[in-house]
């Protein structure tokens, strides 16, 4: 299995170069997604790929990953962190499925959200390995463009089922695909939904414009590669069919607007420019999809969620969350314990950070959501004076709130939040 063998690699590689071999994992980890397996045998706890690597480059920190770590600076963001370790701790044990069913998934979600944060914040830390992770993470998003138009054209995902092949375990396996009728096909590449894959190219755009608009860095790494890779993602984030990435993306530019620099100008002269020539992969199915953000005639057309149904979706949850556990919520496998209730299947995707942590964590997982948004948003951009990170955060934070992001790597919000931050007068004089 090719997925086994590049981790073994880069383990094998880790001995020699840690740092190195990190850098390596964080942009391969975008292609990882849960069906990428090395045991799923029904009775036995999943073990993912990712998961397997995120566990061995925490353990091998420990050991000799100390030694490239140069900050002095705490990690910004880990009050709110060590708060959902401990309020996703009491939900596991209170949880309907039970604590042996929720343990699993509590050590994935610690390691895959909170640890390898932890470990960028460390790791990821001079000039030369911001630009060598931007380097590898640019030349993987490319691929990732160029197999969604290849996708587009012949309306499949070849890869995707041959990682449901990889799970061997159909109930274990997760199918994103969506019914082609309302929006025709809906390109997700290599990521596993088209809303991850639509939201990470936004962020890769936002990333690049705001380097060279807001900042006027003059040559950025790869430069013209880069800025044509963007191109590119703004094209498949309309081929994704998915309003999420675009009010994403739409909120993040608002951060870049400074009618008093030049570069601004330049940047909207060369946006419709870009429009004219992608022109053709924007269909009025496209435009339909881009008005239903703040239309509900255009919603209705796309068949996308109305507030009727978001309603709905919110009364569930409470009533579910007050009939078993307010405090603690359900837990995260509380779908599998509950399958047969009817105001289960009216949750549907639990499409908001809200509807997914009331049901789940309870009283305390909105409680610790809270206090998440407001470092993430006041907080720390405020210490920092980085209104990069404000506006990132602020674009996120919105963006969970009115839907879901299923398929996206929230370590690459963190990784972006991090170049932000470290990128400041008020870090360097603390790191000093």
């Amino acid at each position: 299995m090719i997925f086994t063998v590049i981790a073994f690699l880069i383990i094998i590689c880790s001995f020699f170069n840690y740092k190195e071999s990190f850098f390596i994992f964080l942009t391969y980890k975008l292609i990882l997604v849960q069906n990428i397996t090395i045991i799923a045998i029904p009775g036995v706890p999943l073990l993912t790929v990712d998961t397997m690597l995120t566990l061995w480059f925490a353990l091998l920190y420990l050991v000799e990953g100390k030694k490239n770590s140069f900050t002095n600076v705490s990690m910004p963001y880990r009050v709110p962190l060590i708060i959902f370790c401990i309020v996703w701790l009491l939900s596991s044990i209170f949880s309907v499925a039970g604590f042996g069913a929720e343990f699993t998934r509590y050590i994935q979600d610690i390691l895959n959200n909170v640890i390898i944060v932890f470990l960028i914040w460390k790791l990821v830390e001079t000039k030369e390995d911001f630009i060598k992770l931007f380097k590898w993470i640019t030349l993987l998003i490319f691929i990732t463009t160029i197999y969604g138009f290849a996708e587009f054209l012949i309306k499949s995902n070849p890869l995707q089922q041959y990682e449901l092949t990889i799970i061997g375990n159909t109930e274990r396996s997760i199918n994103n695909m969506y019914d082609t009728e309302y929006r025709g096909y809906r390109v997700s590449s290599v990521f596993s939904h088209s809303i991850g894959a639509g939201v990470t190219w936004a962020l890769y755009v936002l990333t690049i414009i705001s380097l060279k608009v807001k900042h006027n860095v003059k040559k950025i790494p790869w430069q013209n590669f880069s800025i044509l890779t963007a191109v590119l993602c703004i094209i498949c984030i309309f081929l994704t069919k998915m309003r999420s990435p675009l009010l994403f993306l739409g909120i993040g530019l608002l951060g870049i607007i400074d009618l008093r620099k030049k570069s601004f100008y330049k940047f909207l002269g060369i946006l419709v420019i870009v429009l004219v020539i992608i022109s053709p992969w924007i269909s009025k199915l496209n435009l339909t999809v881009l008005y239903s953000l703040f239309n509900s005639s255009a919603a209705a057309q796309v068949s996308g969620s109305s507030m009727q149904q978001r309603s709905g979706q919110f009364q569930s949850a409470f009533t579910l969350l007050f009939q078993y556990s307010p405090i603690f919520g359900l837990g995260s496998k509380f779908q599998d314990a509950m399958a047969n209730s009817s105001l289960i299947q009216s949750l549907l995707g639990l499409e908001s950070i809200w509807l997914n942590d009331i049901v789940k964590y309870g009283i305390l997982g909105v409680l610790a959501d809270v206090i998440w948004l407001y470092y993430l948003i006041i907080k720390i951009p405020k210490y920092y004076q980085s209104s990069d990170a404000f506006w990132l955060s602020i674009a996120y934070a919105i963006t969970i709130t009115a839907t879901s992001v299923p398929g996206f790597q929230i370590y690459l919000l963190y990784l972006v939040l991090f170049t932000c931050l470290k990128s400041t007068s008020k870090y360097n004089a603390f790191n000093e």
